[in-house]
Formats: C-alpha cells, structure tokens, sequence
C-alpha cells in the first residue's frame, strides 16, 4: 500500500495502451460504465475490510478510465478548433490562404529558418472567413533575397504579437515507410498542431497588434529573449567562442538551434546527448543548487522547499514550459512535497501520482519516446539505483560525517558504528605520523576523509549512470537505435561539469543583461567548463562503446522489461536480487548484441521504393538475403518533418526502415547520380552500417560526392566505378550496367547516372537513375530492344516531362513502373506528360508521394506489389 499511487498511474497507462489496440465503436460506454463499477465495487469492499479485493477492483477501475480517457481524447476540442476544419477537408491542401493570430511562443531560429507557433484567430480563402482556434506551425526560410530577409527580420515578432500572413498551409505528413517516425501524430497528439505553413517572401507577414496571450508568458518570453541575447554578447557567434555560447543556450535555456549537426552528433554518439535536453536531470541538478544556496543564506527550514518549488516553477515558464519540463517539475515537487510532510517513502508515490495527472490531462504521452524514457529513469533510480546504494555504499557514505561525534555512533546500524571507530583510530594514527610536520588532529582526519569521500562520490555515480544506461537500453534501442556504453563513464565525469555549469550559467546570463563587464570573467570559466564537456563528446573511442543497432525481437523486448522488473522487485531478498540481475543482464546483452529479427525471407528477388520525399532509396533484397541499396535520399527541404538544414534522410528515414527490417549489413551500395536528391543520406548510410562495396558514376566533382569517397576511404569500402557492358553476379541475381558508356574525350568517364538491369529467373527490373531524354535516345542507340525490356522499371528523374520518352517506354514495355517523388515538390512531378505515356503503354503506376513505399517481390515468375498505405494487392504475370 506504500506505492498505491504507482500502480494507479500504471494502471490507467495500461488502460490507454488498451484502448489503442482495441478500438472498439463501443469501447467508450463499455469502459465507462464497467469502470463506475469496478470503482463502486473497490470502495464497499475496502469499508468491509477487504482491502485487498477492494484494491483489485479499484486498479481494474482505473483500467477502464485509461481506455475510457483514451476513447475521448479526440473530443479535446471546440466546435470551432481547426482540426474539425482540417479533418472535414474543408481548408485547401498546399494553396495559399490569409490567417491571423498570435505568437504563442518565441519564434525559434536557425541559419536558414525560423520557426513561429502561431494561435490562430481566423483564416480567409477567396472569400471565405473561417473565425478558429488553435495552432499553426509557420515557417520562414532564411535563404532568401537580402530585402526580403531584411523584410522578415523588420517585424521583431515577440510572443504576443498579432500577425497576418499569406501562406500555403497544409497538414503534417510522414514519410511513409516502416518505421518512419510518426511526425503528424506528435503533432497533433502532443502539440496540437493540425497544420503547417510556409511563406516564402518578408513581405507576406504584417504585425498588425501587440499583447495577445498571458502577460506573465509575454514577461517570460522576453526575459528569455533578453538572457539568450546575452550568451550571444558573452560569446559572440560569428567567432570561435560562438561554439561555446550555443552550448550554453542549449544547457540552461534549452535553444539547441545555434548547434552544429557535427556537435549535435557528437553529444548522441557519446551518449550525452540527454544533457542539451531540459529535463529531469537539469531540474533536480537545479533543485540541489537552489537547496544548498537557500541552506548557505541561512533561509529557515520551512521555507526552504516552497522556495525551491518557486525558483524550479520560474525556471520552466522562463524556458518555455514543455512536456519534458512539465514532468520532471511535477515529479520533483510532488517529492519535495513529500519530503516537507516527513514523507521520506513518498517517491515512487510521487512517481505515480505525476504520471497520472499528466496521463489524465493528454493521454497520448504514454506514447511518446520522452514520456517513456523519463519515467523509466525515475523508476529505476526510485526502485533500483537507491536500494542498491542503500544496501551497499550509502550507509559508509553517510559515516563519514560527523565523524569526531562519538554519541551518533550509537543511532546507526552496528557495522557502519564499527567502520566509524575503525575511521578514527585510523585517524589517530595517521596524525601521530604525522605530528613531525605539526598537522592537527582535525586537518590528519580531513586528509583520510577526503578520498573516501572522493571514492563514494566515484563509485556510487558509477553504478547510478550503469543501471541507467543499461536499464533504458530498450527504450534508447527502440526509438533510437543507439547503444552507447561509453556514456556509463563520460556521463559520470559529464553530469558533475553540467551542474557547475547550471550553476555559473544561469547567474552569467542574468550578469550579462544588468552589469556585462561583471560577466566576463564568469564567462570565462565557463568557456573552459564547456571545452572540457566538448572534449568528452569528441573523444576517440572503440566503436564497440557506441554504434547502432536494429530493433530487437519481440521476445527478447518482453523478456528484458520482466527481467528488469523483476530485480527491481528482489532488490530487496539478497539471495535472489543476484539470479535477477543475472537474468536481467543476459537479456540486457541479447539486446545490446542486436540479433536480427529475420524480417529479410530469402528465396525471392524484392524491391522497395522508400518514400524519401523529392528523392531516390531504393532498397533490393537479393535472393539468397543479400542487400543492396540505391541512393538514400537527398537534402532537398521537406516541408513539415525535416525542414530544418539539420535533417539528413539517410539517418531519420533510409536507416530507420533498414532497422525496422531487421538489416545489419548493406552489401552493396550504389549512388545512381551525383546529384544531390540520390546522395543527401548515403554518407549518414555508411556511418551506420557495415557496407560490403559502394558503386559509383565515373568522374565526380562535386564537394559532396568528394566527402563521400573520403568516407568509403576511410572506413575501408571497395569503390567500384561500373561501365556499359559489365555484367555482375551478386546474391544469386545479374546485375547488368546499361548506362554510362565511356566517354573518349579526356581520358575520363562521364558523371552520368547509373542505368543498370536486375534480372533473376524471368524476372527483369530496370532502374534508370536519373537520366533525360537525350540520354535515353542514345541508350536507345546503342542497345538492342531486348536488352532494355524489363517487368518493372524505376521510372527516371522523379518523372519530369523531359525523361520518359514514349519510345524509350515503348522499348522497356514495363508492367509496373514505379515513381518516386516528393508530396510538395515544386516542380510538380511527376508530370502529366510522363503518366500520361505509361498509361498508353498499359503499365500499371505506383507513385511514393501517394501510396508510400512501394514494394515489388517476385518468386521468379510472378510479381506482387504492395503499398505502405494499403492499395490492392497486385499480381502480374
């Protein structure tokens, strides 16, 4: 009964779980009504004595409200919210419309966007007026025409200003492929953002009022402004310092948009990148600043915790009060509160009692990655981390205080009494050595008591920063594919640099906007506490610290939570806590060691077209289970998801779906096209797979294909430049080269795209790259008709007009043709000409901005495609 409140939170986040596998059209009267029971029921048992069947009843009660919570969440809205606008498809999708309202958060900036949440007030589209509430996500890209930039930064938008803007909205789409990452659903289930916009020009923007919203945010945004403004006068960006001021942004006011991508990687490959994160762990790091600073200014006993609770409440509406803020201060107060009451045991109640009042209010973060991996951390520190330390260390630890007050020894347990008296005779002796050089007795005892306390400070950081790597492995695996076991020791010399830099940043900050002369020397030692935190991140290190991984089989999943749970629940029986922890390492390794989870069926020819946006992936899995992957994306902005110069699809989206297939290994690897739009993630591709041989075109110049040969250098890839006529035997298939031909000026072959020909049994796929029409009219040219003719043909250059020739069809006669391209590609293609040809020559079309990834299996003989989005299954031949 002590952790009542836990398993209420656990069971309603069950109960939402629920809800979302069974979606029944009756779950909400049957939820509601069997829940009112099982509550009623709960509540006569226990005034009966029964508590342990009232409990059953009550935990099944607060099931059913899970599911019932969930079944209702959809209704969170008005009548006139915009999501009933967006989900009635009455707004425009991708044409412009006129809206106005207010700046509900500082706009959030890059070097090439910013980035305004807008609260709307109304829309207007060729007359019509649509008076609505909600949010917008709006963004403005900075690569633009001096004037206009000059034009957008004119308005110095704050939060609260009233705006009216010409943009083109449309709803937040995903890249749909498997295990691409639900962006609409974050969205609209944690932000509640239903839409998306972009405009283009400063002039399309006018602030037309001030002071809309709550004047104690509009303080807070500006106070924020101001503070960042100051990092940036202490550490200006355009010198080498700006590296540090970015990470000072970053670490105490939670802007990470002056980051580097190189930085930003650097903090996730080490494992530190939970720090540039504002979460728990800044939070109670800044609750023992606040406790010891009120205990050093003598602020009474009762009024310490409330001022705690204040300074931790001002500090999150200052950096904009988010779910991962809003957990963590809800947690740490509830405990502190706890903890004034003489609580000491309320902190997995305190747990449990947060996760439910936020499970309560947005049900949908049961589901998010943050929510999971931030209370997976409390527990294991609430039920395992502190008993370990409890029964292991923190007893000696707490021995050492007072150490000459001989009276404490009889209130401690007799082994920590005897390690007191053996500590003070040891003392003794040690001063009576050293009485030659006149040391008191005082400063002999300060002199053994200060590396013990070094060596417990050691030791019980190490095996708090262990159990939390190694217990959030799944969670970390899950939605990160990472495995870093190099953060259990940089994060124990990490998290101790952090806490003196959340201690001199803050009061610097504030320093730099009052008295900036004052500044500077705090700044100072700042720079250096940061050099050393950037130097963990960019150490040398084995890749077996840290590297990526697949996810892991559903077994292996399940049987690592029961593990862990399980030594949570037998920390407590010293006899059995080993054989769980056994058990729970075994499963920690089976997961660490990544084993695949045979989603790759051999005996069959396989060809997926990944929805990569304006771009080209093509994955092939061979028939005796060889892989083989063509370009991985380009850099080309997407609007919605990845819009940022940051995204990089071959790591948020190529990589994702080989994971999610369980691939360890990419044997072949094949840039079709210099260009950009094929390229953009392959460097991101070989980081994270081992990679058997890259394939490129002849003569590449550009600076991004040079970095890419670089990379294959030094990660020892064979790099094969294939020609016209060359034939290869690769995982039981041919692979035939069609295109380019040598070229005989210079020496040199022609950077032209890849066009080269799968062929295994009576089954043909053709992929042509990125190749126009007079390319084809010289393929044409130079090989005979049955060398071009194939079932399935990549149709070229995304399908622009130029490409795609109708003799050039009429040669392949393909049966299914496959496009790729993006939803909001501004050139608009596939074009009308390209489908209008392959629908005279009878091929039947898949394109990836409308159905997904496509998929395409043979069996030798007959074909089968299929669709992300679920089209009609089709057969050929």
């Amino acid at each position: 009964m002590n952790t009542i409140l836990l398993w209420v939170a656990v069971a309603f986040a069950g109960g939402i779980v629920l809800g979302e596998a069974f979606r029944l059209p009756l779950l909400l009267p049957l939820t509601l009504t069997g829940g009112s029971f099982c509550l009623l029921s709960g509540l006569v048992a226990a005034r009966r004595g029964h508590l342990r069947l009232g409990l059953g009843f009550t935990l099944f009660g607060f099931l059913a409200a899970g599911a019932a919570a969930w079944s209702l969440f959809p209704f969170r809205f008005s009548s006139d919210h915009v999501s009933h606008l967006v989900k009635s498809g009455v707004l425009p999708d991708e044409e412009a419309v006129t809206l106005k309202g207010w700046v509900s958060t500082l706009p959030i900036g890059d070097p090439r966007s910013v980035r305004i949440d807008l609260e709307l007030l109304e829309i207007d589209h060729e007359g019509r007026h649509w008076p609505v509430k909600g949010k917008v996500r709006l963004r403005a890209f900075a690569d633009l025409t001096s004037e206009k930039s000059a034009a957008m930064q004119a308005l110095n938008l704050g939060t609260g200003d009233v705006i009216r803007a010409r943009v083109r909205l449309r709803r937040p789409r995903n890249f749909a492929n498997p295990g691409s990452f639900d962006y609409r659903g974050r969205l609209e289930n944690i932000n509640d953002i239903f839409l998306t916009g972009i405009f283009e020009r400063g002039e399309e923007m006018e602030k037309i009022a001030e002071g809309e919203g709550s004047r104690w945010v509009r303080y807070a945004m500006g106070t924020r402004l101001e503070l960042l403004k100051s990092i940036d006068r202490l550490f200006p960006p355009w010198k080498r310092e700006g590296r540090w001021g970015a990470m000072l942004r970053a670490l105490v006011l939670g802007d990470r948009s002056a980051l580097e991508p190189e930085t930003l990687e650097a903090f996730r490959r080490s494992g530190l990148y939970h720090l540039l994160v504002i979460s728990g762990l800044h939070l109670g790091l800044l609750a023992l600043i606040g406790h010891g600073t009120v205990k050093v200014l003598r602020v009474p006993e009762p009024w310490r915790i409330p001022l705690v609770i204040l300074f931790l409440l001002l500090y999150c509406l200052l950096i904009d009060l988010r779910a991962s803020t809003l957990r963590a201060l809800l947690m740490i107060s509830l405990y502190l509160v706890g903890r004034l009451l003489a609580r000491p045991r309320f902190l997995l109640n305190a747990i449990g009692a947060s996760a439910f009042v936020l499970l309560l209010a947005r049900p949908a973060w049961i589901f998010e990655a943050g929510f999971q991996l931030s209370f997976a951390a409390v527990l294991l520190i609430a039920g395992l981390v502190l008993p370990l330390l409890e029964n292991t260390t923190e007893p000696y630890r707490r021995g050492l205080f007072r150490l000459e007050d001989v009276e404490l020894d009889g209130r401690l347990p007799p082994r920590v009494a005897q390690w007191r008296l053996d500590l003070r005779s040891l003392a003794e002796w040690l001063g009576e050595k050293l009485r030659p050089v006149k040391m008191s007795k005082r400063a002999a005892r300060g002199l053994l008591l200060l590396p013990l306390h070094a060596f417990f400070w050691a030791a019980n950081t190490m095996v708090f920063t262990a159990i939390l790597q190694i217990g959030l492995l799944l969670p970390m695996v899950e939605s990160f594919h990472r495995v870093s076991l190099v953060g259990i020791g940089l994060n124990a010399v990490a998290v101790p640099l952090v806490t003196a830099i959340l201690a001199l940043g803050l009061p610097c900050s504030v320093l730099g906007v009052l008295w900036p002369g004052a500044a500077e020397p705090v700044a100072a030692i700042l720079a250096g506490l940061l050099s050393l935190l950037s130097g963990l991140t960019e150490l040398r290190l084995p890749p077996w610290l840290a590297y990526r991984v697949a996810s892991p089989p559903l077994w292996i999943a399940v049987g690592f939570a029961l593990s862990w749970v399980t030594a949570t629940v037998l920390i407590r029986r010293r006899n059995w806590f080993p054989v769980g922890a056994g058990v729970a390492a075994l499963f920690s390794f089976l997961i660490a060691a990544s084993p695949s989870k045979a989603n790759l069926p051999q005996g069959g020819l396989e060809m997926t077209a990944l929805d990569v946006g304006y771009g080209d992936a093509i994955f092939l899995l061979l028939p005796d289970g060889s892989t083989c992957l063509v370009d991985a994306g380009g850099a080309a902005r997407r609007r919605g998801y990845g819009s940022t110069p940051r995204f990089d699809p071959g790591e948020e989206v190529v990589s994702s779906y080989l994971w999610e297939r369980g691939v360890g290994r990419v044997d072949l690897l094949i840039l079709s096209t210099p260009s950009e739009h094929h390229q953009g993630g392959l460097a991101a591709v070989m980081k994270n797979f081992p990679v058997g041989e890259l394939w490129v075109p002849g003569g590449l110049g550009n600076e991004s294909s040079r970095r890419l040969l670089a990379l294959a250098r030094e990660r020892d890839i064979l790099v094969r430049s294939p020609l016209a006529g060359e034939d290869f035997e690769r995982g039981g298939a041919t692979i035939s080269v069609l295109w380019p031909d040598a070229a005989p000026a210079g020496n040199s072959r022609r950077a032209d795209s890849l066009v080269f020909k799968i062929k295994w049994r009576e089954t043909e796929i053709l992929l042509a790259g990125d190749i126009r029409k007079a390319d084809e009219e010289e393929i044409l040219a130079r090989l005979e008709v049955d060398q071009l003719v194939a079932d399935v043909l990549k149709i070229p250059s995304h399908g622009f007009g130029t490409a795609s020739s109708r003799k050039f069809l009429e040669a392949v006669r393909p049966e299914v043709a496959v496009i790729s391209a993006g939803g909001a590609n501004r050139n608009r293609r596939p074009s009308a000409e390209t489908l209008d040809r392959l629908e005279k020559i009878g091929a039947e079309v898949f394109r990836t901005d409308r159905d997904g990834a496509v998929t395409v299996f043979s069996d030798g003989n007959a074909l089968r495609v299929t669709s992300f989005r679920s089209r009609p299954l089709r057969s050929a031949k």
